[in-house]
Formats: C-alpha cells, sequence, structure tokens
C-alpha cells in the first residue's frame, strides 16, 4: 500500500504497558499504518492481550519469535522487518507513547524532498504520569552544532534513540539487527545505516514519550556495571568489524578501536582479545603502536605493571 508506515514493535512482558502503546498509535492523525508486533516469549498476559487487540483492529498484527531463533529485541524487531510491507519503516518500544502527529510529521518531512530517512526526538515522562516530563535529553541531541553524517554518528558527536527514527523501507533490503548483542544494538545498526546513507533530515520535535521505570531494559542494565562493559566491549568489536568488511572510513574505525582499547586496557588481560588488538592496531596505526599493546599486556600479566606502556598507547592512539 502507498505510504504505508510498518511500525516495528519487540516486546517481553509488557502486558501493563502495551494498551496504553497501542492506543498512542490508533489515536495517530496519520492513519495509513500496520503495527508489528513480535512477542519473544511472555510469560505474562501480553499475547492475550494483543491477540484480543489484533482482533478489532486489523492493521496490527502480532507475531511470535519461533523458539528455535535467539531470544531478544534484535530477533524480534528484525523478524518485524521480514514481515513488513510499508514503504517506511518506524521501529518503536513497547512501553514507550507516541504523540498523535508522529507519524504524520515524519511522513510529510520525508515527502518533502529526496530524504531516506528523518530523526525526531524523545523526551522521558516518569511512569505513570505522560505529563510528568523529567527529562528533555538537551545534551543528547546536538544536531544544531553537527550535521547527520555516518562519522559524527558513530563517534557520538550525534546521537538518537531507536524511536526517533524513520525510514524509507528499501534501506533495510539487507539491513538488519546484529543479534549477538544482548546490548547498544541500536548504536550498531545505526552505523551501518549512516555508511549506506547521507540523505536524513532532522525534525526538531519531540514525538516520542519514553516512560522511566524500574523494570526497563536501560535500567536494569545500569545495576550491572560488569555487564553493561562486557557487552559496550562486544558493541564496539561487532561493530567494528562489520563496518570495516564494509570499507568505513578510518575515522570511524580508530574510535571505535580506540574505545575497546580503553576497555580492554582497564579489565583482565585476555590473549584472545591481545591478538584482536594487536592486529587491528597494526592495520590502522603502525607496528610501534601495537608492540605497545602487547609490551603492557605481558607486563600486566606477569608483573602487575605497565603503567608507561599503556600511558603511551592512549597517547596515540
Amino acid at each position: 500500500m502507498k505510504n504505508l508506515v510498518s511500525i516495528i514493535i519487540p516486546t517481553y512482558n509488557r502486558a501493563s504497558f502495551l494498551e496504553e502503546t497501542i492506543v498512542s498509535i490508533q489515536n495517530q492523525t496519520y492513519t495509513n499504518w500496520e503495527c508489528i508486533i513480535v512477542d519473544d516469549g511472555s510469560t505474562d498476559t501480553s499475547m492475550a492481550l494483543l491477540t484480543k487487540i489484533a482482533e478489532e483492529d486489523t492493521r496490527i498484527k502480532v507475531l511470535q519469535r519461533p523458539a528455535h531463533l535467539k531470544k531478544g529485541g534484535n530477533t524480534c524487531r528484525n523478524i518485524g522487518l521480514d514481515h513488513a510491507q510499508g514503504t517506511y519503516i518506524q521501529f518503536f518500544d513497547s512501553d514507550d507513547l507516541m504523540k498523535k502527529d508522529m507519524l504524520q510529521e515524519k511522513v510529510s518531512l520525508l515527502q518533502s524532498d529526496d530524504f531516506d530517512y528523518v530523526i525526531s526526538k524523545t523526551e522521558s515522562f516518569q511512569h505513570p504520569d505522560p505529563l510528568d516530563i523529567i527529562d528533555k535529553q538537551d545534551h543528547y541531541y546536538t544536531f544544531d552544532t553537527c550535521a547527520i553524517s555516518h562519522e559524527n554518528y558513530v563517534t557520538q558527536k550525534i546521537n538518537w534513540l531507536t524511536p526517533d527514527f524513520m525510514g524509507v523501507s528499501t534501506l533495510f533490503e539487507s539491513l538488519r539487527f546484529n543479534n549477538k548483542l544482548p546490548s547498544g544494538q541500536e548504536y550498531n545498526l545505526f552505523s551501518k545505516l549512516t555508511l549506506q546513507s547521507k540523505r536524513g533530515i532532522v525534525l526538531d520535535r519531540f514525538t516520542t514519550l519514553r516512560r522511566m521505570h524500574d523494570t526497563s531494559i536501560r535500567a536494569m542494565l545500569n545495576k550491572d556495571k560488569d555487564r553493561l562493559k562486557r557487552d559496550r566491549a562486544l558493541l564496539y568489536k561487532e561493530t567494528y568489524n562489520e563496518l570495516k568488511k564494509k570499507n568505513a572510513p578510518s575515522e570511524s574505525l580508530k574510535f571505535l578501536l580506540k574505545s575497546l582499547c580503553k576497555l580492554y586496557l582497564n579489565d583482565k588481560p585476555s590473549f584472545k582479545n591481545m591478538l584482536f588488538i594487536q592486529k587491528e592496531l597494526s592495520y590502522l596505526y603502525s607496528f610501534k603502536v601495537a608492540s605497545h599493546y602487547v609490551l603492557y599486556q605481558i607486563s600486566a600479566v606477569f608483573f602487575n605493571k605497565g603503567y608507561q606502556f599503556k600511558k603511551r598507547i592512549l597517547s596515540s592512539l
């Protein structure tokens, strides 16, 4: 269907929030949409609720992650992409809310010129009151000083949240979320997407209300700093490897490798990690810099020393 928007939502045990999220979609001024909700194996009443809603509104399509596929929002979003029929793709979360003109404003902007995607803004509210706005992420959105580009996104000079994005479906003919990542999957995806297309435009409006509550994924991650660090290292490594295969600019690769080095240099040395970093430092910098890294790791393992090597490495990157 022409100009159909495919809204893709992964969900897991969000029965207490789902109905409010869906109502915010049903109340959109733009009505030409399909909402693909992919359940990740919920054990609450989510599926019963979704089945009832889908029977009442045929624009809502409910899918379940097959048991043989890896659990996670990445997999669910990829399933949604595989089933999407729309001209445009809008990612969303099952505990957030859309402002009523969100879809209309984004579609209008995309149709106004030759744009591949539009980025809006999200403000956070304190559950349960959508009027209780507690954060507009003023420090987070820097589009007034930095343009949308691959390098600016990868190096985090600009940033956006997953629901901020709406793009043409042709972008996803060969682009998918990385199923290996337990967190940070949106950074990985948009690092690849901005390499693929620079035709993005900013909608300088808050179109999404993000619900802040104790059971959100971000809240749970922040309680486990060690897990957060491991996830961050995996994110940088996976993104680095994928972008390298796509011949990404060296500025992007150097940022990711430097970020990974900082995590590894402050962690217990690993022979596997050491070989990977040594190889990539030689590739992007020099054999000398790679040698300093190896000497630091050896000194750290056997002598619990190596501060000078560590200092040289970081100053060289």
